[in-house]
């Protein structure tokens, strides 16, 4: 399964992440992976490009009102088994392993992560594939990021590619 944070106009650092993105949502198409879309509410939608390459593919789309995406996701993904039979490709229990993208990796995707984690299903964090812009006075959003992404190699069933 592959799960995609906040790729919205709104986050600029979703377009530095799109080429890679997209890359990854063509290998799930070709793979006849599960593919889900996060879309931080008020926001706006995720962006065309993605929207675009997932076109004549079925796809479910989670809309999420905090940083934390993780408990909408499987609130979503409970939904949607519970309503169809066990072979759907979107039923919890038949997911083996999740991939996650998207922005921004110091606040969404760290926190959706974390969530996921609980599973207990094998997360893969597409490090190429995410980007930050948030930043402090302290803190770049380059530093950001890859200070989330070395956190996130330390949580069981984690692992950052």
């Amino acid at each position: 399964m592959l799960i995609i944070i906040d790729m919205q106009k709104e986050f600029s650092a979703s377009e530095q992440a799109l080429p890679s993105v997209i890359k990854e949502i063509k290998k799930a198409r070709r793979n006849k992976e599960p593919v889900v879309i996060v879309q931080y509410e008020g926001d706006g939608t995720t962006m065309y490009r993605v929207t675009r390459e997932l076109k004549g593919y079925k796809y479910l789309v989670v809309t999420k009102s905090t940083d934390d995406g993780g408990g909408d996701i499987i609130k979503a993904l409970s939904a949607v088994s519970n309503n169809l039979n066990s072979s759907n490709t979107y039923n919890l229990s038949r997911v083996k392993s999740i991939k996650v993208c998207g922005v921004n990796t110091s606040a969404c995707v760290i926190k959706t992560v974390k969530t996921l984690s609980y599973l207990r299903i094998p997360i893969k964090v597409l490090s190429s594939a995410c980007n930050n812009d948030i930043s402090d006075s302290t803190h770049t959003p380059r530093q950001h990021h890859l200070s989330s992404l070395r956190r996130m190699k330390t949580w069981k069933n984690v692992e950052v590619v």
